[in-house]
């Protein structure tokens, strides 16, 4: 019994949990208005890589933040957690004076033995975007 528990614990172990979604999103959110991409792609997951390289995922934030202004901070107001996906409500302030409530998707991953939350990138839904000031 004592030889079991050991292997059973010696897996719980091997099984190490990666940073929780709340962090993943804090440090995806930073880095980007660091303007620190690479940081920032090395947390979406596996799937998005497939589609856009780092390179596209720089112009993508580059493009946008010519339309909307740049990024100086953001708030998550609301974390909605359905077993191996993560929902989290934020909102983005830009050095413009504007505003932007999105919601952007987590997935829960594997990647050797270490359960981690990386964030679908691309699935983010634009909620309200309004001035701050009218």
């Amino acid at each position: 019994p004592m030889r079991k528990f050991l292997i059973i614990l010696s897996f719980l172990i091997s099984c190490r949990v990666g940073d929780p979604p709340e962090k993943v999103v804090e440090n995806y959110l930073t880095a980007i208005e660091k303007g620190n991409y690479s940081k920032a792609y090395n947390l979406i997951d596996k799937i998005s890589k497939n589609y856009v390289s780092q390179e596209d995922f720089i112009n993508y934030w580059e493009e946008k933040f010519k339309e909307w202004g740049k990024p100086d901070s953001h708030e998550v107001y609301a974390i909605k957690r359905e077993a191996d996906t993560t929902r989290v409500y934020f909102r983005w302030y830009f050095n413009n004076g504007t505003f932007e409530d999105l919601v952007m998707k987590l997935t829960k991953t594997v990647d050797q033995g270490v359960y981690e939350w990386r964030i679908k990138f691309l699935n983010y839904k634009i909620i309200e975007r309004r001035k701050k000031w009218e």
